[in-house]
């Protein structure tokens, strides 16, 4: 019998400064902290004036929050979109800007590419398929 299938072994990565946690929290460790940059990019955006009528800011609290509870996505997918979710909240800080509109409108592609593989029953793609043409339509894209 090999002596190294102990499942119970705890292995550690340490990043530049230092630091070591264990491997498996790591992903949960990086979709914590994206978690936390994404609502503070979108806490920086204006409420919606109109309480019956969303605005960007309450549009991407939404997506965000469907993504961070997605069973669907994996770690890997759901950190990537909450990416685009805080490029898109940056980009609504300043929407006439040229090149935040570019970052912008392919953060909306790769959020539709996402979502595209997810099956029909996700409500994630329900989300998204909502959420992203006001997006788009808010923005200017």
């Amino acid at each position: 019998m090999n002596e190294n299938t102990d499942q119970s072994r705890s292995f550690t990565v340490g990043n530049v400064g230092g630091d070591f946690k264990p491997i498996g929290s790591a992903v949960m460790s990086d979709n914590v902290e994206i978690n936390g940059t994404v609502a503070e990019s979108i806490n920086q955006l204006p409420s919606s004036p109109d309480p019956k009528k969303p605005g960007i800011k309450e549009i991407l609290s939404q997506l965000s929050e469907a993504i961070s509870t997605s069973s669907d996505l994996n770690d890997e997918d759901r950190t990537e979109a909450l990416e685009q979710v805080k490029t898109l909240a940056e980009a609504g800080k300043n929407p006439n800007d040229g090149a935040m509109k570019k970052m912008a409108r392919t953060s909306v592609k790769i959020l539709k590419g996402t979502v595209a593989g997810l099956p029909d029953v996700a409500k994630l793609a329900d989300v998204c398929s909502e959420s992203l043409p006001l997006i788009t339509k808010f923005l200017g894209l």
